[in-house]
């Protein structure tokens, strides 16, 4: 568990997670440096399409001839002025070269003029000979090893290409390429190129139809040296931004891990050091300063331990209480049965045994009281409220009284025909039947006891109304208290439990409802509860 820690320390799960997921992030991206294949592709296409339209264009001069004249094919190649991109050779039908753009020379006596081509290959070589980031060119070629491992692995050999030197300075050229233009057909092949550039060499031939047959052919030949300089520069820049998408993430996931991460640990280290081996707690969270889901959730933990706390404590303080009621009734039950016990006289006996079965009786309200309360504690949250129509309801409340005799007159005051509020209707009958006993056992026989009912927008209003001796306005504050019973009057405390407006009030506490009380001006008191409205 300790080398748990340590390692937390520096990544955590989720950072870990984070960072992997982010490094993704970044290596989907470069999945689309798979499309420079097509864009090398695309590039080779119209560098041999541009080639074709060269050799066609210098075909179709030719186009009516009987035969390629030597001087005129020269000349035809030097009046271009070098300005086409390709190295052009015309030869006749028996492959003798009669024109070549690389070694005629311009009427510039004092410059004698190389070809495009080998001027072309010049300038990318002075290219290469620019200062580069060695790094980066480690780093790239780091990164094409593994592509070039697999190739070897797994791909079938490649057939290796002739090299671009196949014609030399031969004045005799006559390769496949040839052959297939003078039968009047396109030819076309790709050899290595010369120079040691790492580059290939397209060549591309194109018949010159005279007047009646093939007259000879053009052949157009480039490196594809510009196109792989260009392929090499886009995945270096392509490097580049995977570089700083890697560093980006990395420091990304480190932010992340500072505010997500460390924040989770401490809510965590800070919950295992609120509890004790005996799953007491030693204090509650603190919460954080934010503004987001951490510090919502660091508030709502921060919530949780303060009612976890309060539970704990109802529970401790209600083990006393009840075991100091229980205590009285029995004490009273021990030292009358040992009265009982050493007593003779059939006349003690009998006033005896009626206090035993009355504090019996007291015991037994009491644990009915407490397991009343324990079951509202524990299981009111699974319960399923409903919609329902209170005043029908009391009504039916009302009614039952009546039939069980009571010697009260119980009215409903109300305006409407239905009120409604969300609570199961078991609860509400609970509620208000506790209310009406207490109006019942503090007034006198025959006197009213009302039930009004008022509503506005945002609440319903339920007060039951009696004409007692009212509430004392120094016990006003415990009479929901547990075990809080007072009638100075009558005197018979010790027949009330004090559990009945204790369960009032955590079952209209658990409904979203609230409940007070008052004395009122002239006699009697008044329990208030308010619901909110539907």
């Amino acid at each position: 568990m300790k080398k748990d820690n340590k390692r937390t320390k520096f990544l955590s799960k989720i950072s870990t997670r984070l960072l992997i997921f982010n490094l993704l992030l970044v290596f989907f991206p470069i999945g689309s440096a798979l499309y420079l294949k097509t864009y090398e592709f695309q590039q080779l296409k119209s560098l041999e399409d541009s080639m074709v339209q060269q050799g066609r264009l210098i075909s179709a001069v030719f186009s009516k001839e009987v035969i390629i004249d030597k001087e005129r094919a020269k000349m035809l190649l030097e009046n271009l002025n070098f300005r086409i991109t390709s190295r052009i050779r015309i030869v006749d039908t028996k492959g003798n070269l009669l024109a070549d753009s690389s070694i005629i020379k311009s009427s510039d006596k004092n410059n004698a003029s190389s070809g495009i081509t080998i001027k072309f290959l010049k300038d990318y070589r002075r290219i290469e000979k620019k200062k580069e980031n060695k790094f980066l060119n480690f780093l790239y070629d780091l990164s094409l090893y593994p592509i070039r491992l697999i190739r070897k692995l797994f791909y079938p050999p490649v057939p290796s290409y002739e090299s671009a030197d196949f014609y030399g300075t031969s004045k005799k050229i006559f390769g496949a390429e040839i052959q297939a233009a003078l039968d009047e057909k396109y030819g076309a092949i790709t050899r290595l190129s010369a120079g040691g550039q790492k580059s290939l060499t397209l060549y591309s031939a194109i018949p010159v139809k005279g007047k009646t047959e093939v007259i000879g052919a053009v052949l157009v030949s480039q490196s594809t040296f510009g196109i792989l300089k260009n392929l090499y520069e886009v995945r270096k820049e392509i490097l580049k931004i995977f570089l700083i998408s890697i560093i980006f993430a990395v420091i990304l996931s480190i932010i992340l891990d500072f505010t997500i991460s460390r924040p989770l640990k401490n809510l965590r280290d800070e919950a295992h050091s609120l509890v004790d081996k005996k799953g007491r707690l030693l204090g509650t969270f603190k919460s954080f300063n934010r503004s987001d889901e951490i510090g919502e959730l660091s508030n709502s933990l921060k919530e949780l331990t303060k009612r976890l706390e309060s539970h704990m404590n109802f529970i401790e303080s209600f083990s006393s209480d009840i075991s100091h009621e229980m205590k009285n009734p029995l004490s009273s039950i021990r030292y009358y049965s040992e009265i009982l016990n050493k007593s003779g006289k059939n006349s003690d006996n009998k006033k005896f045994i009626n206090i035993i079965r009355n504090e019996a009786d007291r015991m037994e309200n009491l644990l009915s009281g407490v397991r009343e309360l324990a079951r509202i504690d524990l299981s009111i949250n699974e319960e399923k409220s409903e919609k329902i129509d209170i005043i029908a309801i009391l009504k039916h409340i009302i009614e039952n009284y009546k039939i069980r005799g009571i010697k009260h007159i119980i009215k409903l005051d109300t305006d409407a025909e239905k009120t409604y509020i969300q609570i199961p209707p078991e609860r509400f009958v609970q509620i208000m039947e506790n209310l009406v006993d207490n109006a019942v056992s503090f007034s006198k026989e025959n006197e009213i006891i009302e039930i009004i009912i008022k509503r506005n927008e945002s609440k319903v209003v339920i007060t039951v109304k009696d004409n007692g001796t009212g509430i004392d306005k120094k016990i006003i504050d415990k009479i929901f208290n547990r075990f809080f019973s007072y009638r100075p009057d009558t005197g018979n405390k010790e027949k009330h439990t004090g559990l009945g407006l204790s369960i009032v009030k955590s079952v209209v506490d658990a409904y979203s409802g609230s409940i007070c009380a008052k004395t009122c001006e002239n006699r009697g008191a008044e329990f208030t509860i308010e619901f909110p409205v539907l």
